[in-house]
């Protein structure tokens, strides 16, 4: 009878303490302090004092001008309440115009930025806080928000007037944490925000890099179009890279002559890196400089200077630009995976979750693998009505399994079904994700006819897809189809020459060539394939195969005693029971050749 009891009286002094609160519809803002962590860490004073500073403004300036509450403030963030949600917009913009004035003149990795969200509810107000669902809401909807800016909900946005309050950006129906069921958001812009040159939608994942005709010195107006045609030939090589979004250069050739071609293709081209240079031409000779350079921060990332005749430069081999577009491409990724590293989750651009998660998976490192799939967790949250996420998280956890390092195989492979059919649930002809599909299934059911038709698929939908071809070649290797699987596999190399996962894209070449009957070739990629990256454990497999159908035995021997240093668990058995093409013609001499190399089962 005790408990029974106690819970009474419980609930009775609840319900007495609530009596005494005051339900009244507020609006609520909820204002976060982005990567504060990171701020204090850097220069805890300094970040403190900042702080300090904003909070004493918005108490004696900002607040009284809105008829607003300041309720509470920590160390990282606001709540504060309004009458009208008009009011609580205008305070809103002040306090991120008050933010940026504190950060000027600050290095630009110390700025401070907020992230702001707006909802109108009834709560439960006294002298000390509010409380209720609507102070919660408020907070997830800041947390859509990028830095600096403000997310209000539906029920804020039907108490504003668009472009008098300010400029309003639908963002559609939005899943926020731990709420069932999505919720329709709004951007919120400070009054006479130009929409033209907005920041590119929420669902985008790639980097944008603007390659700017580089500028003639001296001008010399009628050799511009050189300038023209090698920016051209610059983005025509970056173009294999998958993780890029290229601006065009009809929209980079205004800026050849800017004052700021930084400045100018952050504000007008909403590019994350841009490509600048300048060219000294001497009769049929050409000397140019090139800079790459972060925008955000204005930070140089790589300098270059190359010669090179006109003739060879537009000649079939292109000169200097391979050299180039790789320089570029090796840069950009190796700083978004140092700032995927570096920075909290929630502070990432989308295009930094997904470069960075591609990186740090293909590393093939246990740490840097389980910290990608975090960032691919992040991307999800952030984009939960795209498909590439999922199946990026598909592909995940179909790799931890190909890797061995799968503590549950099932479950493993049944998460990556089930990921890359949610995929396919969002966007049924999305490229990738029906490539991704078709893979994990050939895997996990060996349906092999299935997994062809959706490859088949996904090439028809996105013939520029890379990984689409290269998933195409996998599947045509498990039917023994090496003739089809090399074709695929050479044109997704042909795709992406540069992409910092080639050592995949060898593996895969190497399988067909296997298919095929051309073990030395197959021999050849693998061990190219282990030079880019030594801890694959499929590539070590295809290695012990091909040598051992060469009848190179010594070697297959030497190889196999590698695969089992890396993966100490592998068994011959094992294999059989999850080789796509187990079922194939082929099958048995694979297995065969890997017990004559003298690995277990």
């Amino acid at each position: 009878m005790g408990p029974a009891t106690d819970e009474k009286i419980v609930a009775f002094d609840l319900a007495q303490g609530l009596s005494c609160l005051l339900r009244r519809q507020r609006v609520i803002l909820v204002a976060d302090l982005v990567e504060s962590v990171r701020l204090l860490m850097q220069d805890e004073a300094n970040a403190v004092q900042r702080w300090r500073c904003f909070v004493d403004k918005i108490q004696s300036s900002v607040l009284p001008e809105s008829s607003g509450r300041l309720v509470k403030s920590l160390g990282d963030g606001v709540l504060a309440e309004f009458n009208d949600v008009p009011a609580a917009a205008s305070a809103a913009v002040a306090m991120h115009s008050e933010i940026a004035r504190l950060s000027q003149g600050c290095p630009s990795d110390t700025s401070m930025w907020l992230r702001i969200g707006i909802h109108i509810a009834d709560v439960f107000v006294d002298t000390l806080d509010v409380y209720g669902a609507g102070v919660n809401l408020a907070a997830r909807l800041a947390g859509l928000a990028g830095p600096g800016e403000t997310v209000i909900s539906a029920d804020a946005r039907d108490r504003v007037v668009d472009g008098l309050h300010g400029e309003l950006e639908d963002l559609g129906e939005c899943y926020l944490k731990h709420i069932p069921q999505p919720m329709r958001a709004f951007r919120l812009h400070a009054r006479g925000f130009d929409r033209v040159s907005a920041r590119p939608s929420s669902t985008e994942h790639h980097a944008i890099l603007a390659v700017v005709p580089f500028a003639l010195v001296p001008p010399h107006p009628a050799m511009n179009v050189i300038s023209e045609a090698l920016a051209e030939h610059i983005i025509v090589g970056l173009s294999g890279l998958t993780s890029l979004q290229l601006i065009s250069r009809l929209s980079t050739s205004p800026l050849c002559n800017s004052v700021d071609p930084v400045h100018d293709s952050r504000v007008l081209l909403r590019a994350n890196f841009v490509l600048t240079g300048h060219c000294a031409l001497r009769g049929t000779d050409m000397t140019a400089r090139c800079s790459l350079t972060e925008v955000a921060g204005g930070e140089v990332l790589w300098q270059g200077t190359y010669h090179s005749s006109i003739d060879e430069l537009f000649g079939f081999e292109g000169g200097f630009v391979p050299d180039l577009v790789a320089h570029v491409g090796r840069a950009v990724v190796r700083r978004e995976v140092k700032r995927s590293k570096r920075l909290p989750l929630p502070s990432l651009e989308n295009y930094a979750l997904y470069i960075g998660g591609n990186s740090l998976m293909h590393r093939m490192a246990e740490d840097d693998f389980a910290l990608a799939r975090r960032l691919f967790e992040q991307l999800e949250h952030r984009l939960p009505r795209t498909a590439a996420p999922k199946a990026m998280l598909a592909k995940w956890h179909l790799m931890r399994q190909l890797q061995g390092w799968s503590r549950q195989t099932t479950n493993d492979g049944r998460m990556a079904q089930d990921f890359a059919r949610r995929a396919l649930d969002q966007d049924p002809e999305h490229g990738f994700a029906l490539a991704t599909e078709a893979f994990v299934s050939a895997y996990m059911d060996a349906d092999l006819p299935h997994a062809r038709q959706g490859c088949l698929r996904a090439l028809e939908l996105d013939p520029q897809e890379a990984q689409c071809w290269r998933m195409a070649a996998g599947v045509h290797s498990y039917f023994g189809d090496g003739v089809a699987a090399e074709s695929c596999a050479e044109r997704a190399l042909a795709l992406t020459p540069l992409d910092p996962t080639r050592f995949i894209y060898e593996l895969v070449l190497g399988a067909a060539k296997l298919a095929c009957g051309k073990y030395g070739e197959a021999v050849t990629l693998a061990e190219s394939s282990l030079r880019r990256n030594a801890m694959h454990v499929p590539t070590h497999r295809l290695r012990v195969i091909a040598l051992s159908m060469a009848g190179r035995d010594v070697e297959a021997i030497g190889a196999a005693h590698a695969l089992l240093t890396l993966s100490p668990g592998f068994s011959v058995n094992d294999f059989e029971r999850w080789y796509p093409g187990r079922n194939q013609s082929h099958a048995p001499e694979y297995f065969a050749a890997l017990r004559r190399a003298g690995l277990p089962g």
